[in-house]
């Protein structure tokens, strides 16, 4: 176990330490961006977003983890492997091109409906070309995270997000373009990041197509797509809330200064949802092969509630300074979301570890049902927050909901494989973020003042934060003796 782990680790460090520099890059232009464009075209640029990523949920089908357990787990030979690829990214293809073109008849009233008008319909257009790319693409990225290869994957979406960056700078900073060239950005992105993946991935244009081994990836991929689709709701019904219940200027404002949030909770997202989601399945398919696999898997889980916590808390701790240094004055108030939002992640994170009983068994069908419970939980929530406490509540209604994700994967995911959970160790995590996370939050904020003074007060909190989290920890004897052990020949060898 430990020589999986640390394989996994160097390969889960240099994903998170690439995504992590590539997203400050993005943050650089929060700035100018966030003056050229209005919170409302913020909302636009949201909304066409996320109807584009439900029709690329939907066409996809399941197919890119389908390919990964066909590649990883099940494949018998280098041939099924081969056709695997194959037959992956050809019907990922198929089956986007024809819901897109299928969506494209219907593009104006979609964007009038989705807080635009009618006039965004060539942008939605665009939008759906983006997610059609990013479909094919994943089918590629499957098989690089299958094999380890770190840095084709990463020269991919690291390469990919910082053109997207170089040409937002064209489009809306010199040639003034506004939402449109965001959109634009995306686009031409997503095509050059396909180009790559396929150079890296080339067995993708072969001949080996096969019929059976598309039928056993359906089988497997179908059900999750509900699933996709829930959470997809689960992350996103706090925004057609906003545009249910309020006015749709007011919520098109609402939707922009909540999303500004959203992007800075998204450092969580790049540096622990998405090496979790890429590098976790090789760990637990290869733990629940061996005799302790149970219990493996149950420290594993208690790593993650370490690691998580002191990002969050993290995160949260320099969440109000950092916002006001990269934002102009009307998108400061978006930091109040941060903390709960990173606290949601750290949920996220955690159903991703629970629910690996349904993946080893293979019953991915009960998936869809367990969550859109959770959405339930969540849309409640939001109806009930919003209209009173707006971003705020919004947030909290996300966060609760994925508390609720997290117990309903535990408790029915060990109906199909068991996981010995250490409890107490996680229970000590959690009292430690929590009271980190307060002490960070209640420290006097300097307000008003220079850069330079809330430069100050963000290296404050961040360092508190690093250094008190780990301090706790290890003060309330998280390790045990033999990981104690390895820390000291670690620090002796430093």
């Amino acid at each position: 176990m430990r020589e999986l782990l640390l394989k996994t680790g160097r390969h889960g460090l240099a994903f998170s330490t690439s995504l992590l520099l590539s997203r400050m890059v993005g943050f650089v232009l929060v700035p100018f961006l966030t003056k050229e464009l209005p919170k409302a075209d913020f909302g636009v640029v949201d909304s066409l977003a996320l109807a584009g990523q439900v029709i690329a949920l939907v066409a996809a089908q399941g197919i890119p983890p389908a390919v990964f357990r066909a590649y990883s787990y099940t494949a018998a030979s280098a041939a099924e492997r081969r056709a695997a690829i194959v037959t992956g990214f050809r019907y990922t293809g198929l089956s986007t091109l024809v819901l897109g073109l299928t969506c494209a008849l219907f593009a104006a009233p979609l964007a009038g409906a989705l807080g635009g008008d009618r006039s965004f319909a060539p942008l939605f257009l665009m939008v759906l070309a983006t997610y059609w790319c990013s479909n094919v693409r994943n089918v590629c990225a499957a098989v690089l995270r299958a094999e380890f290869r770190t840095k084709e994957f990463l020269t991919v979406h690291c390469g990919e997000f910082l053109l997207c960056v170089a040409l937002n700078v064209y489009f809306v900073l010199i040639l003034k373009t506004g939402l449109c060239g965001i959109i634009y950005s995306n686009l031409i992105g997503a095509v050059a990041a396909l180009v790559l993946a396929v150079c890296f991935v080339p067995q993708v244009l072969g001949a080996a197509f096969d019929r059976r081994l598309l039928r056993e990836m359906l089988v497997f991929g179908l059900p999750l797509v509900p699933g996709s689709l829930a959470l997809w709701l689960l992350d996103f019904t706090d925004r057609f809330c906003f545009l249910w219940l309020l006015p749709q200027r007011e919520a098109l404002d609402l939707i922009g200064l909540y999303g500004r949030g959203v992007l800075f909770a998204s450092i969580l997202q790049a540096v622990l949802i998405m090496p979790l989601t890429s590098l976790w399945p090789n760990v637990f398919y290869d733990l629940a092969k061996s005799e302790h696999g149970h219990r493996n898997i149950g420290r594993c889980a208690s790593y993650y509630a370490a690691v998580s916590c002191f990002l969050g808390v993290g995160l949260g701790a320099v969440s109000r300074p950092i916002v006001a240094l990269m934002t102009a004055p009307e998108y400061h108030k978006a930091w109040v979301v941060v903390p709960v939002l990173s606290f949601g992640i750290v949920l996220l994170g955690a159903s991703k570890v629970t629910e690996v009983g349904f993946y080893i068994s293979g019953r991915t069908r009960r998936l869809p049902f367990l969550v859109f419970g959770a959405v339930l939980a969540n849309a409640a929530l939001n109806l009930a927050l919003i209209p009173r406490f707006g971003i705020s509540g919004a947030a909290w209604a996300s966060a609760c909901a994925y508390a609720v994700l997290v117990v309903i994967m535990g408790g029915c995911g060990a109906r199909h494989y068991r996981i010995d959970y250490e409890w107490r160790r996680l229970l000590k995590t959690a009292l430690v973020a929590a009271l980190v996370l307060a002490a960070c939050l209640l420290l006097p904020y300097p307000g008003d003042a220079s850069a330079g003074r809330v430069l100050a007060d963000l290296l404050l909190r961040g360092t508190l934060a690093a250094l008190l989290f780990p301090a706790l920890l290890l003060a309330v004897g998280f390790l045990d003796a033999e990981e104690r052990q390895i820390l000291r020949q670690a620090l002796h060898r430093c």
